[in-house]
């Protein structure tokens, strides 16, 4: 096998790493502007495979200059956030399961924090 075919394999050599940990994770982010779009690109990058954002606005203007996985178009129809990543993602790993919730996390509870392996 080539191994620059396998997009993970230069964290694979990392001593330790353990890669079906990383795609078998369950994390959620809470907030899904400039650190929330990041977050979630790099997450996804590495092979996160389950992902939720937590987000009740939306894209504006002003967004795009600090926030890379939303468009102009997201900002002209006012995408919620939390689905802008969504559409997103598949660029950055198009297996991945990525849901938004569209909520304000003061709303959550401890039942809806417990079911992630991570939260950001």
């Amino acid at each position: 096998m080539d191994i620059d075919s396998d997009v993970h394999d230069r964290q694979k050599r990392v001593s330790g790493w353990n890669q079906n940990k990383i795609a078998a994770a369950n994390v959620a982010i809470i907030g899904a502007g400039a650190l929330g779009n990041e977050v979630a690109k790099n997450l996804l990058q590495l092979g996160v495979s389950r992902l939720s954002v937590v987000d009740f606005d939306t894209v504006v203007k002003a967004n795009l200059n600090r926030c890379v996985l939303f468009t102009e178009e997201d900002a002209e129809n006012k995408v919620l956030k939390a689905e802008g990543i969504v559409c997103a993602a598949k660029k950055f790993n198009p297996t991945a399961t990525v849901t938004p919730i569209i909520q304000n996390v003061e709303t959550l509870d401890d039942k809806f924090f417990s079911q992630f392996t991570a939260v950001f």
